[in-house]
């Protein structure tokens, strides 16, 4: 049987025996991993029982299984992490939609435009050039936020 707290922590430096030594453990997290190859996470206290004449004859320790509280701690942060990860796909669609439709907006008014008034089309181009740059710094920004 293996106990970690992330690295492997050594027989001696278990709170058990922490405690048979006089120092108190109290509600510490470990990963425990039996020699089967099962494993729960672990909340684990231990305190020492002293004497008057303080010596250590034996001590208290709880195990509180949390393995299912990590299981859906860990399956609420993966949940939080996709709909984030969501959002953030509907705002870059949403502003990539509204920008290109934008455009396509300035550029049919140009084509209308041109024969007519070549520099109110030019303009329009301008615009629509505009609106593309800006989109796309506005698409960076999300992504990179």
């Amino acid at each position: 049987m293996k106990l970690t707290d992330g690295h492997h922590v050594s027989i001696t430096d278990w709170p058990c025996m922490k405690a048979l030594r006089g120092q108190a453990t109290k509600g510490q997290e470990y990963h425990l991993i039996r020699d089967d190859g099962s494993s729960s996470d672990i909340l684990f206290s231990a305190c020492p029982i002293t004497t008057p004449r303080s010596k250590t004859p034996g001590m208290f320790c709880s195990f509180t299984d949390i393995s299912e509280h990590k299981r859906k701690e860990r399956a609420l942060r993966e949940e939080a992490v996709l709909n984030e990860r969501s959002r953030m796909a509907a705002d870059i669609h949403d502003t990539v939609v509204q920008g290109l439709n934008a455009i396509v907006l300035q550029l049919e008014a140009a084509e209308q435009e041109l024969p007519e008034n070549p520099e109110q089309a030019r303009e329009r181009l301008c615009r629509a050039c505009n609106v593309a740059r800006s989109n796309l710094a506005a698409g960076s920004a999300v992504v990179c936020a």
